[in-house]
């Protein structure tokens, strides 16, 4: 799929091995890849811009990955984010949208991607 090649993805996990291997994964898949570490980082490059969509961890210290959804909800309300998570009780289905999935692990990377395509997709107008 060509499109993806021109696609940026902001990884968001706390969990070094994880988001390196995310990172890793999309990059030898076509896509633009940057990484934050915590729910605030990813709000902050969020508002920098440049994102075509968001991959983020539910759990995290600090400020778990519903509550950051959130904030970049506030600032880009369509920009695509797809929360992780391995809980089934943790609220985050109550801020699914058409711009929101949720993903539940573990979860295969070609899931992961082609949901990422499908949103950026249903962004684009």
């Amino acid at each position: 799929m060509s499109m993806k090649q021109k696609q940026k993805i902001l990884v968001v996990d706390d969990d070094e091995n994880v988001r390196k291997a995310l990172c890793r994964w999309f990059e030898a898949n076509g896509f633009s890849v940057d990484f934050a570490k915590d729910g605030e980082s990813a709000i902050e490059k969020c508002r920098q811009g440049g994102f075509d969509a968001v991959t983020m961890d539910y759990s995290m210290p600090h400020m778990d990955g519903r509550e950051a959804a959130l904030a970049i909800r506030e600032d880009q309300p369509s920009l695509p984010i797809i929360i992780l998570t391995g809980y089934s009780d943790t609220g985050v289905e109550e801020i699914t949208s058409a711009h929101v999935s949720v993903l539940y692990k573990p979860v295969s990377m070609r899931t992961l991607e082609e949901e990422i395509v499908r949103l950026i997709n249903s962004c684009q107008c």
